[in-house]
């Protein structure tokens, strides 16, 4: 079975874009909803701060959920999140986006669990959908080392 080498990289993750893709996400879904009365205002510039708390937070979750893959937060601060981890090399950049939306929903479940538990665990799951797709996609050629006993 051929190997795939593992490769040690960083991903840095932009607070900036990730804030405008929840902004889109806030909006999108008050206006493709049907409950208007029962919806929570729509996430806006206003909130900014409070949201970067929850990057930072939601950032560290996912880390915490892939640390098998030796992911790990390296910094953090109003700008950017970086994150090291180790996988094949040919599969990093197309992680950086899986984690961001890992991350998105990670926010958007905090964002939604006060107001509503379905929606948050709509979130919730679309989170854990995202971390296990990373998971497999980082180890899906990996050939695991094992050690083979010897008999006597």
């Amino acid at each position: 079975m051929p190997t795939t080498t593992l490769n040690t990289g960083t991903i840095s993750l932009s607070v900036a874009a990730i804030k405008e893709s929840i902004y889109a996400l806030s909006a999108l879904h008050a206006y493709l909803s049907d409950e208007k009365d029962a919806l929570p205002p729509i996430l806006t510039r206003a909130h900014s701060s409070a949201l970067t708390g929850l990057i930072r937070q939601g950032a560290i979750y996912v880390a915490m959920e892939l640390s098998d893959l030796g992911m790990d937060i390296v910094s953090t601060d109003e700008d950017m999140v970086v994150v090291s981890l180790t996988a094949p090399g040919d599969v990093i950049a197309s992680l950086r986006h899986a984690l961001e939306t890992a991350v998105e929903m990670r926010v958007m479940q905090c964002c939604f669990l006060s107001h509503d538990s379905g929606v948050a665990g709509r979130y919730a799951s679309d989170c854990a959908k995202q971390v296990e797709m990373m998971r497999n996609k980082a180890g899906a050629n990996t050939e695991v080392p094992r050690l083979r006993p010897v008999r006597y």
